[in-house]
This record gives C-alpha cells, structure tokens and sequence, in this order.
C-alpha cells in the first residue's frame, strides 16, 4: 500500500490513478458473519514441532496395519472442557500436567516430555491418528513402559450420547391423534377478533428508513422462503405504502 501511494498507483488494480481513474477490472465481493460452534485450530499447531515426514519415517509400504485411533481436539491442545479432566501429576522427580480425555481412544504424551523424563520407548507398527477434526497423521506409534496403575475415586465423566431418540408408543400417540399440528401450513391463520395494528395520526408521512441490506446469499435465501410462503398461502402481499400495518 505504502509503494503504490508513493509510485501514485491505485491501490486495487496497481494502475496509475487519478481524479476520474475507474478500475478496468471489477469484483462484487459480500462479507457474511456466521458464528462458530467449535474453535479452529491451525495445522502447525496440532503437529507442533513433529512434522508429517518425521512421522512415518522408517515405514516400509505394505507393512502399516489399518488400526487407526482417536484423538481429540481439546487433548492435543491441551485444553479444558466439560469432559475433560486436568491433573498433576509427577514422574521421575518432574511435574507434569495429565489431561484426562474421554473423547480419545488411546492414551499418548508428547515425545519432547518423553525424552525429558528419559522414558523408555519401543518402536510398534505405524498407526493411522484421526484428530476430531477429521485430519488424519500417520505416526511411529511406540509404547511406553508404564509403572503402577492409578485410581481416581469420585471422579465424575459424563456419559457420551450417540444422538439416536427412540420414539415411545406414548409419543406416537400424541403424533398421530394431533396430526394436523405437525404438518406444514398451506392457508392463512383464522382471523383473530383482535387484531394488532399500529394506528398513525392522520396526514403522518411514510417513516424514513434506509432499506435492509442483505448479503447476496441472505437475499436469495429470503427471497426463495418468500416465495414458499406466498405459494402456500400462508401470508399475502402487501398493499400498504408503510413498512408496517396501520389503520
């Protein structure tokens, strides 16, 4: 931006600019907010400093077993939520932060933290690593000598749900007997003895308000549900010069 104000350029299209200068090459470009239900995390992030190259260094083709394994977002990140559980814990004389995961299917520490505590490793056929995520790594899996067992009393993980609902007899009931609640509109609502309405002053004039403005694909979108409406009937154009009912 600097050396195209310097240089007199314009600063979209890089040619000379001036008073009455038009970019030759236009662009409608929309801007739409969505809000995220989940954090994104970036790659590198994930991998911190063991490459994918790294990691299947010293596999032989034909030899990677299909196993693959689970591992969570929030268990690579090291982050804590609901369904996870953050202690401390000591090995070799040296603190260490566990995070007990319920979304991993198997258990790993970080090969920097291994090498520190100078654990003993044991190299294992490759698996295949499935991130929540979706991303997939191929990795050295190599196993641990653990020493004793430890038990968390009183610890409480909740219990995953698979989502699946099983519809009762007593719900099909009500479904059926009140059919014609559940299914979509196709006329307009009966008439109400009262209706509400926003009564102006004689002689008012039409408010003076900008129009909505919508982003490209908003406005294809309300004007398709629109269109869905009037073709069932369940609202009617309207003739009023307002943008809202008066008497």
């Amino acid at each position: 931006m600097k050396r195209r104000r310097v240089a007199g350029l314009c600063y979209k299209c890089g040619e000379k600019y001036h008073s009455s200068h038009v970019c030759q090459s236009k662009a409608l470009n929309t801007l739409q907010g969505t809000e995220e239900l989940f954090e994104v995390y970036d790659e590198d992030y994930l991998l911190e400093e063991e490459p994918v190259e790294e990691l299947v260094v010293g596999v032989e083709e034909g030899k990677a077993e299909p196993l693959e394994i689970e591992v969570s977002v929030h268990a690579l990140s090291g982050e804590k939520q609901q369904d996870t559980i953050k202690v401390q814990g000591e090995a070799k004389n040296k603190m260490l932060t566990i995070l007990i995961d319920t979304g991993s299917t198997h258990s790993f520490i970080d090969l920097r933290t291994a090498k520190n505590i100078k654990a003993q490793m044991v190299s294992a056929a490759p698996l295949v690593v499935i991130v929540a995520n979706g991303q997939k790594y191929l990795a050295v899996h190599q196993e641990l000598h653990t020493g004793e067992c430890c038990v968390l009393n009183h610890c409480y993980v909740p219990k995953k749900e698979d989502g699946s609902e099983e519809t009762t007899t007593e719900l099909l009931q009500v479904l059926v007997q009140f059919e014609g609640v559940f299914e979509k509109p196709k006329e307009l609502p009966p008439q109400r003895v009262v209706d509400h309405k926003i009564p102006l002053q004689p002689g008012s004039a039409p408010v003076n308000l900008r129009p909505s403005r919508h982003s490209h694909e908003q406005k294809e979108e309300i004007e398709k549900q629109v269109r869905e409406m009037l073709q069932a009937t369940i609202i009617q154009p309207a003739i009023a010069h307002l943008s809202l009912p008066y008497c």
